[in-house]
């Protein structure tokens, strides 16, 4: 740390470049520059070099470019199968899912999928993928304590180099420098104070290593070296050219000018304060995460890994010695049918007189000559067929050794196969390249746990993102939420890189699900449509919008619907209304006529009552009157009888 106070400027930018000159000359020890512009040259199909030879002038020039197919067949392979950077914490089932979700959003605004396919092309032509996870203050992210946006780049393996090459753990290196171009004006313009800008100056680095010449002619460019490195183990960076030193060494921490005025026992200044990489926002007091980050933002995998090196082999390099000979064979057999397409002649002299001969046909020749036969044609050599077995033999060797072969491209097989049997084919011929899946996969955990570092440092208070949720109708809808990684500060997380699982991973394999899962009715048509992969429709977001606006004119005819169903069902509560009103009235009524029937039967029985009574008091009033009469007869019949008597 002492050294970096003492040294000036120009004295760390002469150390630096002293560095990256040292890493150059071992890149060239192992000729990877010329190693990697001759693969690309054979990838894009500059197969017979730039220059034409005296000794191959008179060959044709065919290319039938299997080098390409092998690769891209490779690369899809490694590519097929979706990868997704997960992280599992040991406490409690929320945080990894809340975590992951966060992540999965950031890796998706840096355009993860497109730098990942550009890693893979550089480790299957270049031998060495390599990740480089950065903050970028310029870029537009969400608004947050710092700001700017996360980052993700594949970087050349020529612009990178390590303090160790026989080192293969990119975290053990004493430094790691990246080498950039960058505009001299564009340096000069923010430049801190103190610097003299004329030892800011052009160079010609990177066009001289190039295939094609990268810089216009008249373009001022530079080499701009961006140096990481470790003081107490914590991670530091610091920006230079050939001449000077452009940035102090910098933490990748956020809290930029405390701790540089803590190693350089003095303020940032000015004008450097604020650099792209540290813009904070003046209108609140920040809240900075107390974690250190230890890993170099740099994550590297091997493609072949080369025996004690850093850098990887190509899939490219062992296939172009097989590929100029199937191109030279193939010009041979051009040249011999282009020698045999044009007839020789013999002719004896004067035989021909004032004639040409121009090979038309039905021409006619007379031979002048007095003996005759001054005039034939020369007999061509005879065609060797063996070329043809030969060049059909490298090429299906070749594809054999390398792994190639048609079932692993999907090529047909067999009519009489069934798909099992064929999933189960092109599971097996997939082995050889699940070792460079699985390594790229453990190169992808890396570049997780950097940038759980970055997660920790930068987003430490609350940031709102968005996640895919199922609303209650069961369609994915964006929706918004927070993540404050001060919640995790107590939470120790494992990387694993997850990806899709079956016999074979692809788009024909996915739809045949979709299908399927639509047909039994557990899926709508927009879920449906959401899963169907990307590749597959030529413009997937027009049929969603297409089906947004049918959703969206079935719900106007619903809602139109129920305010119809509403005022028929307030219509139907009127009459039920009515109609109890109409119950209560009747039973009313029905109370009141069993009151009367009741007052009717009482009075039926009063009557009763009185009515025996009468006819009780009648039949008494009968009986005291038959009584009466009786008794009258009696007496008169006895008064008559007296009377008689005297």
């Amino acid at each position: 740390m002492n050294d970096k106070t003492t040294k000036t400027r120009e004295d760390r930018a002469a150390e630096t470049w002293e560095q990256y000159e040292q890493g150059k000359r071992f890149q060239a020890s192992i000729a990877l520059d010329a190693t990697i512009r001759e693969n690309i040259d054979f990838y894009e199909g500059r197969q017979w070099g730039r220059k034409v030879t005296d000794r191959t002038k008179m060959l044709p020039r065919p290319v039938t470019n299997f080098v390409r197919m092998i690769v891209n067949n490779k690369m899809s392979a490694m590519n097929n199968k979706p990868c997704r950077i997960t992280y599992e914490a040991d406490s409690q089932e929320n945080d990894s899912i809340e975590f992951t979700q966060f992540s999965d959003y950031q890796f998706k605004e840096m355009g993860a999928e497109s730098v990942y396919r550009e890693a893979i092309y550089n480790g299957a032509i270049k031998g060495t993928y390599l990740f480089h996870v950065y903050w970028d203050a310029q870029a537009k992210g969400k608004k947050g304590k710092v700001t700017g946006a996360l980052r993700m780049e594949s970087l050349d393996p020529r612009n990178v180099i390590f303090c160790d090459p026989s080192q293969k753990d990119e975290q053990k290196q004493k430094y790691i420098i990246i080498s950039t171009r960058e505009e001299v004006e564009a340096i000069r313009s923010t430049l801190p104070k103190g610097i003299d800008k004329k030892l800011i100056v052009a160079d010609d680095e990177d066009v001289k290593k190039s295939n094609n010449k990268t810089e216009q002619d008249g373009t001022e460019m530079c080499t701009v070296l961006v140096k990481y490195f470790k003081i107490d183990g914590e991670v530091y960076c610091e920006k230079s050219v050939r001449g000077t030193v452009i940035r102090d060494a910098f933490p990748l921490r956020p809290e930029y000018e405390k701790v540089h005025e803590q190693i350089f026992g003095k303020k940032v200044d000015e004008a450097n304060g604020d650099t792209p990489d540290n813009t904070f926002d003046t209108e609140e007091e920040p809240l900075f995460s107390a974690y250190t980050p230890t890993m170099y933002p740099l994550a590297v995998g091997q493609y072949i890994p080369r025996e004690d090196c850093i850098y990887g082999i190509s899939e490219v390099e062992g296939l172009i010695p097989n590929q100029r000979c199937f191109n030279f064979s193939q010009a041979l057999q051009l040249l011999q049918v282009q020698n045999e397409s044009w007839s020789k002649w013999i002719v004896k002299r004067d035989a021909l007189g004032n004639q040409k001969i121009t090979n038309e046909p039905g021409q006619i020749i007379v031979d002048n000559s007095a003996a005759g036969d001054g005039i034939k044609r020369a007999a061509g050599g005879a065609f060797n067929s063996a070329v043809f077995t030969l060049t059909d033999n490298l090429l299906s060797y070749t594809r054999t050794v390398v792994g190639a072969t048609e079932v692993m491209n999907g090529e047909s097989i067999s009519a009489n196969m069934s798909g099992a049997a064929i999933a189960q084919l092109q599971s097996q011929a997939q082995l050889p390249n699940e070792e460079n899946r699985k390594a790229f996969w453990r190169v992808l955990e890396k570049v997780g746990r950097i940038a759980e570092q970055f997660y920790r440092m930068y987003y430490y208070d609350d940031t709102e993102y968005k996640v895919r949720k199922a609303n209650e109708s069961g369609a994915m809808t964006m929706e918004n939420a927070v993540f404050s990684a001060k919640k995790y500060n107590n939470t120790e997380f494992t990387v694993v890189a997850k990806v899709t699982s079956g016999t074979t991973s692809s788009p024909a394999g996915d739809i045949t699900v979709i299908d399927q899962l639509k047909a039994e009715g557990l899926i709508t048509t927009r879920q449906w449509l959401e899963a169907y992969p990307e590749d597959a429709l030529s413009d997937k977001n027009h049929l969603l919008e297409l089906i947004k606006q049918a959703e969206y004119a079935e719900n106007m005819q619903l809602k139109i619907q129920l305010a119809e169903r509403d005022e028929q069902i307030k219509a139907l509560i009127e009459q039920c209304e009515n109609s109890k009103n109409q119950l209560n009235a009747v039973s009313q009524i029905a109370g009141e006529n069993e009151k009367l029937r009741g007052d009717l039967a009482l009075a039926v029985n009063e009557n009763r009552k009185e009515k025996n009574t009468r006819q009780q008091a009648e039949l008494a009033a009968q009986q005291y009157h038959n009584d009466a009469s009786d008794f009258a007869q009696i007496i008169a019949n006895a008064a008559n009888a007296n009377i008689d008597v005297e």
